[in-house]
Parts: structure tokens; sequence; C-alpha cells
């Protein structure tokens, strides 16, 4: 069998020796001794480092798996010998994909270094005359001697390059993965592609070069270089958009003037849009990291040459709005399981689109002749005129509704689950943004007048049929006087649903009653603050106006986000958009909604399958009650080279409650092993 390591063979130099002289007084010669034989030792390997492939398109670097795994786990209140025979588990899984399909990898598992950089390359194979993407991804190795042992036990290791052996015969696989010394902490790399070419070419790279380089960012980055895709393949994507209009005239046109006309010039200015980001294209980058403060933190950002494309000038346009939460995201709700701000540069960049789909959706109604010619433009103009001002500030939050009351006296036991199941399911929604409110309140106006038009509610009938009756009324009604002047109320009602029946089957017949019809409903208000505008969404009419009161400037500050701990991290922070989002609205729905089915049944309390009950005892004794917050904001840059840059840090306690979740379901789990 071939060895990894090129080994010189021992070349004995064997001196020839005279004979021996005969006895007596003939006179001896003297015999000249051949000095020891030269042992050949073996060549050291060269390790030193090679330059990178000349078109490297896209490289990742885990810088330590087992260090990031260890803090998360503290992050989360995980054991830690739960996180070691996860990575374990997850390591065998990798090599199974990767080995050949007869391999066990468990042997080959056992020698992956954890703590060891896990690598990974693309480029553009450089024998290609196309530019085909060649590949290899890397895992250190504690031992070479060790995992070549565990490599022989699975098959043939056959020498391709000199210190690079391939695990297994000639046979064609699905991968090809092979042994090679490496420099760094780890004295051994597995490195696995697609051809043994691919491991040939860039195997240098990974296991000289990318050892010794320190590391960039976070403990986990990828990059992808778009510089040698659009230089390799920039000009023949060119000449092929050129066929894009003939392309869209052929396949997309409908011989309608207005929608033909409008595709055709969409088409042309996706062409230049593209065309300009061939030019404008950098790079995209994204990091994960993890430490014992901040905890779990991703990152993103797309880099790019200039700003010749509409995506360039938008995102140059929006670094200058970058500032800190406007105040008003601040009078938000105190209990928000969600809020977001934003801050949106010039609004006029994003009217040419709009007026594109409005063209559009009038032209395909005019060719379908499906709504008269005064309802078609009421529709397209709801696209075209969608309120979108200059350097305006809008904030958002949700959470949920009040715990349901008691059921009134003689109220249907089947209305009122249905009620309170909707409640869970919508909560409350709030939204504020720096326009007047007669600008958005006659916008949704205009949105309720063109709903109810005939030839539109005949349309949508035609087209849902049978389904038809589960379309909503919806319709301005009057607005309570804690709007203030100028309010807006619009109520949507859903009636005439099918409810599930009371009286399960006998066996023997139909259902013995028959269920009334279910209906609910959804109410959307409108109230102005000076020159902002608050726009509150829930089934629960009486919290949405006391919410719309609280946010109110003037009202008292302790109901709202100022009062609230832990939100240091956004208080200062210039972004664009940001905000917080938590995992309260998924444990809250489900358990809410498990609870209240089981009420219905009869099953309320401690009743109730023994899982289920152990399931919603989970989410009910979350560490921090599924709000701990993951922060999230964007961030543009402008210039000659503008980027647009995101970050999410997911905190202590929103993992600590993800880790509670778990463990408990591991448990859980365990429990119904047989």
């Amino acid at each position: 069998m071939r060895t990894l390591l090129s080994l010189s063979f021992l070349v004995p130099l064997v001196a020839g020796c005279g004979s021996a002289p005969p006895a007596g007084d003939t006179p001896t010669t003297p015999t000249t001794v051949a000095p020891p034989a030269a042992v050949a030792t073996a060549a050291p390997l060269d390790l030193s480092p090679v330059p990178p492939p000349a078109d490297l398109v896209a490289q990742a670097r885990w810088s330590n798996p087992q260090s990031t795994l260890s803090t998360l786990a503290g992050c989360a209140g995980v054991p830690p010998q739960l996180t070691e025979t996860g990575a374990r588990i997850a390591v065998e899984a990798i090599l199974d994909e990767l080995l050949p399909a007869d391999m066990d990898p468990k042997a080959l598992a056992a020698v992956v270094a954890l703590d060891a950089p896990v690598f990974g390359v693309v480029a553009l194979d450089p024998a290609s005359k196309r530019g085909r993407p060649i590949g290899v991804v890397s895992l250190g190795l504690t031992s070479l001697e060790a995992a070549r042992g565990a490599a022989e036990n699975l098959g043939t290791l056959t020498e391709i390059a000199p210190g690079l052996s391939r695990i297994g015969g000639k046979e064609r696989t699905r991968r090809t993965c092979g042994i090679a010394a490496a420099a760094g902490s780890a004295p051994a790399r597995l490195v696995c592609g697609d051809r043994d070419a691919d491991l040939v070419e860039l195997s240098p790279y990974v296991t000289r070069t990318l050892p010794g380089t320190p590391a960039e960012g976070r403990d986990l980055r990828g990059e992808l270089r778009l510089v040698p895709i659009t230089d390799k393949f920039g000009a023949m994507a060119r000449q092929q958009l050129r066929g894009v209009p003939i392309l869209i005239q052929s396949q997309a046109t409908i011989g309608e003037p207005l929608f033909d006309k409008t595709i055709m010039e969409a088409g042309n200015a996706l062409t230049t849009e593209v065309g300009a980001l061939i030019a404008d294209a950098d790079k995209i980058t994204l990091e994960v990291g993890a430490d014992p403060t901040s905890c779990l933190t991703v990152s993103g950002a797309i880099a790019l040459r200039g700003s010749s494309s509409w995506l360039g000038g938008t995102i140059a346009d929006q670094a200058r709005v970058l500032a800190p939460p406007p105040p008003f995201f601040w009078r938000l709700p105190k209990d928000s399981e969600t809020a977001t701000f934003a801050h949106s540069a010039d609004g006029s960049r994003a009217a040419p689109l709009l007026k594109t789909l409005g063209d559009l959706l009038e032209g395909y109604l005019a060719k379908e002749n499906a709504v008269s010619a005064a309802d078609r433009k009421a529709l397209a103009d709801l696209l075209r005129n969608l309120p979108v001002s200059k350097d305006a500030s809008s904030v958002s939050a949700s959470g949920g509704s009040p715990p349901p009351a008691a059921a009134k006296a003689g109220q249907d036991a089947t209305q009122k689950m249905f009620e309170d199941l909707i409640n869970t399911s919508v909560g409350w929604n709030l939204i504020g943004v720096t326009e007047k409110p007669e600008v958005l309140g006659g916008y949704f106006k205009r949105i309720v007048t063109a709903y109810g038009r005939p030839s539109i509610q005949a349309a949508l009938k035609k087209l849902m049929k049978d389904d038809a009756k589960f379309l909503p009324t919806v319709k301005t009604v009057a607005a309570p006087k804690e709007l203030g002047k100028g309010g807006v109320a619009i109520d949507l009602t859903f009636k005439d649903l099918p409810a599930p029946n009371p009286n399960p089957l006998d066996g023997a017949g139909p259902a013995k009653t028959k269920s009334k019809p279910l209906r609910f409903e959804v109410h959307l208000y409108i109230m102005g603050d000076g020159d902002t505008s608050w726009m509150a969404i829930g089934a629960d009419k009486a919290d949405l106006l006391r919410r719309l009161a609280a946010v109110k400037n003037g009202a008292p500050a302790d109901g709202t986000l100022t009062s609230r701990a832990g939100l240091e991290t956004i208080k200062n922070a210039k972004a664009n958009m940001g905000g917080f989002l938590t995992i309260a609205p998924i444990t809250r729905s489900v358990g809410s909604t498990a609870s209240t089915v089981l009420g219905a049944m009869g099953m309320g309390g401690t009743g109730g399958p023994p899982a289920v009950q152990q399931a919603l005892g989970v989410l009910n004794n979350l560490p921090h009650k599924g709000a701990g917050p993951i922060f999230f904001s964007t961030q543009n840059q402008g210039g000659a080279a503008p980027q647009a840059q995101f970050t999410i840090n997911v905190t202590k306690p929103a993992l600590e409650d993800v880790g509670a979740l778990l463990v408990s379901g591991l448990k859980l789990a365990q429990s119904f092993k047989p």
C-alpha cells in the first residue's frame, strides 16, 4: 500500500573489501575501509504556503467549532455533554454525506478535531474554458497516522498527489475525499470535493495556506467574491440580456396595448438594471459569532463597486438617513413582543416601480374584461398612488391580547372558543408613520371603496367560486371618539364560517345537532397625533383603543418602551432599520391555542393527554416567558462603493428560552421511548 508521505528508499552504499592476505612472510597490502553507508532520510513534506487560486470566488472559515458551540451552550444553559454528543453526531452525518455510500464514517469522525478550523473554498477551474466551478471542504484531524489508520479500515488509500491520499479505490463515487498533512493547529486534514482533480488543485491552499492565515471577522465567516464571476461571464451575460426584450415580446405579451407596452418597458428596464448590477457587483459576506456577553451574533453585507444600478443608488441614498430610533418608537407599548423602526429615504425612487405594477394590473384586468374600466383604474391607482413620502420614519409593534374573559350567560361555547382563538392568533398590532392622518386615512378609505365596487365583488366571487362565502365584509364605520378628529374606523367581518361538530358521530348516522355558523371581526383604526399617524389592527376593540391612547404624545411613559429595561443596544445605535423580535408570539400562540381547545373539550386544568400537559408546562415555565429580545438592524453606507449591512443579535435571555425548549423537548421525547 502506498503511503501519504513521500518516503525515499534506503540506498546502501556498499564498498568492496579486499580478500584476506596469505599467511606467512608475504607482505600485506593495506586495505581501504569504506565509510559507513549513507542512509537516505524521508524528504520533509513541503507545507509552505501557496498563493490562492487565481479565480477564487467563495471562501468560508469556521475558526473553532468547539469553542463556538460551547459558548452558545453556555448562553443557552444546555449541558456541555449534550453539546459534545450533538457535535459528534453532526460530524458523523457530514462525513456520511461526503464519504462513499458503503463506508461507515464513525472511525474517521472520531479523529476529527473539533477545535481546528473548518474551511470551504470554491474557485473557477483554470483548466476549463467555460470556467467550471470547483470546490472543496476541509476538516482538521487530530493525527495523521490515526486518520490514515481509520481511513485504511474504510478502504484503499491511493496517493493522487505528493502528500495527498484519496480514500477508496478507483471506482466512481458521489464525492472524493483525501487525507493530507497540514500546517497549523491540526497536523492533518480531510479534504473532500467532487473529483480527484479538484482535490489536487485546491488541497495545497486549504492545507498549507489557510491554516496559517489569521482569521477575519467573527467565528464563522463566508465570502462570495463576485468580481471573478462577472469578469469571466459578464460579457456573455450582457450579450444574452439583449435577447430579453425579444423573449418578453414573444412570451409575456397578451395583446392588450397598456399591458404589452408596460411589460416591454419593464423588460428593457430590467435588462439595464441587471447590466448595471454586473458592473457594480463586488462581494457578499456572512458572519456568525458567539461570545459569553452578546451570545449569538449574525451579520452580513452586500458590497458594490459603484452605484450605476438602481439598487446601488438606493443603498447610497439610504445612507443619508442613518439615525437612532425616532422619538415615537419609544412610545410603543412596554409589553411589545416585537418592535421595529425604519427611516426611509427618497420615496420617489419607488414611484416608477409602483406605476409599472399599476399599469400591468389595469392592462391585465382589461384583457380579462373582469371589471369595468372605472373599477380597473381605481384598483390600479391604489398601487400607483401608494403614500411614500421622502425621508419618512415609521415604527411598528405587536403583542398578545388580554387573557380571554369568562363566557357570558347564554353565550355559545363554540363561538366563544373561536373568538378566543382569533384573539390569540391576531393579537394587537400598531403602526406609526410620519404621515399626515388625512393622507393615510384617505388612502385606506379608497381601499374600502374599491373593494366594495359591484364589479370587483362579482369578479372576486367568480374567481373564488364556492370559497367566495369566506370573503369578508369590509366597511368604514363611525370612528370611536377616542380616535379624535379625523379618526378612521374600518371593520372586516367574516361570517357564516363552518363550525366544528359539537356532537361526535355515534357510528350509526349523522350528527345529532347542526352547529351554528361562526363569525369574527377584525378592526382597523387610524388616529392622528400631530403630523404622525397611528394605525391599530386587531380583534379586541377595547384593547386597541387603550393602546392607541397610550402611544399619544403626553400619555404616561410608564407603559411604554421608555421604561423597559434591556433595550440599551438600540437606544443610540444608528441604523436605517432596526428593533427587536421575540419568540413569544410562537410560544404564546401555541400554548393559548392548546389550552383553549382543551378547555372547550372539557379537559382544562390538569386534564388532557399527559404529553400535551407536559408540553404546556414547558411553554408556561420558560425562564423568560419567550420575551428575551432578538435585536436586528440594517446599516447602509454610501460613497463610491455603497454597502448594505445587517446585524442580528440573539441575546442570552432568548437563547436560555430556546435552550429550555431543547432540553425539555429531548426529555419529553425520551419518555416516549419503549
